[in-house]
């Protein structure tokens, strides 16, 4: 008897240990960043924090980062990138999203190419609409501006999606029946606060809320929408985006039912070095945002803000 009693709890340590394993495994982050523009030494310094994970700590390696704009000028980007991240098998995938200073021929024409080479990639175009599919997770970049023919965004160089742009995200979102989590990397931000508060995506409200009510009805998988261009982090939760704190520039609503805006501020282009971590473990989602003095100061990555999304929520 005591026998059997010593094999079934080896046993049951090899079946936990397993799951643990399995749970582990199951873990894995991507970051979101945007707005690094011409400040080398500050873009080196973040994607050695990405590297590192010294403020994050015990979190999974990110798989992908997403820029969600104005990386200009993208070629010394690249070249930085490759240097912090000298282990090509290793190395995370960049993701570009097109920004309102991304728009020069060179930088473009790099970011197409860019994605043309992208694992798991599947592009509407090349004109930087495109979606990567890893695990569970869908991660939609969205090229809001009509520069080079580009018909999913709108006249003039506000970030305005045209109809034909909100149809196509909703066929990439309903499409994606494999994932449990779908997030969207834009560079104008829907609902701006601090700067650019009246010639964002807000700019086209008709467009601006019809996008973001598609979006609510797909709240069981769409978790959060990335943007820059401000160069404050901040984040909210809308739900209507026709109402009155939508676009109250001194209000963060947090509505429950809604969808979460992050402006991941700037990663190099502003007072913070701003950071946003994305952990996927199964269907539970946490966020964790790390920041530092920027500029000649320089400071340490430190945590300021975290909030999670479990699987119960939704």
């Amino acid at each position: 008897m005591k026998k059997i009693y010593v094999v079934m709890v080896l046993l049951s340590l090899v079946f936990c240990n397993a799951a643990q394993s399995a749970s582990a495994e199951e873990r894995w982050s991507f970051t979101a960043l945007a707005d690094p523009r011409s400040d080398y030494k500050t873009f080196g310094r973040a994607l050695e924090e990405v590297r590192n994970r010294d403020a994050l700590g015990n979190t999974a390696p990110s798989k992908f980062i997403l820029v969600c704009g104005d990386y200009d000028p993208l070629s010394k980007k690249i070249e930085i990138y490759d240097q912090v991240f000298a282990d090509a098998v290793q190395r995370p995938a960049f993701l570009p999203v097109i920004g309102n200073h991304d728009l020069s021929s060179s930088d473009f024409t790099q970011a197409a190419a860019i994605v043309r080479n992208l694992e798991n990639v599947t592009r509407r175009d090349d004109m930087l609409n495109y979606y990567v599919d890893y695990k569970n997770v869908r991660i939609i970049a969205v090229n809001a501006y009509d520069e080079y023919g580009n018909d999913l965004g709108q006249d003039g160089n506000t970030g305005c999606l045209t109809v034909k742009g909100i149809e196509w995200i909703e066929s990439v979102i309903s499409s994606a029946d494999q994932a449990d989590h779908i997030f969207i990397g834009m560079h104008e931000p829907s609902f701006p606060r601090m700067r650019h508060v009246s010639d964002s995506f807000n700019a086209c409200q008709e467009e601006r809320d019809a996008f973001w009510e598609m979006l609510v009805s797909h709240g069981d998988k769409v978790k959060a929408v990335f943007v820059g261009h401000t160069h404050q982090y901040y984040r909210m939760r809308v739900k209507d985006p026709a109402g009155a704190d939508a676009d109250n520039p001194l209000i963060y609503p947090d509505q429950e039912g809604g969808i979460y805006q992050v402006d991941c501020g700037a990663c190099g282009n502003g007072r913070r070095d701003t950071l946003i971590n994305i952990e996927i473990s199964g269907k539970d989602v946490f966020f964790r945002v790390i920041d530092a003095e920027g500029g000649t100061a320089q400071g340490e990555f430190s945590i300021i803000d975290e909030w999670e999304i479990r699987a119960e929520e939704y």
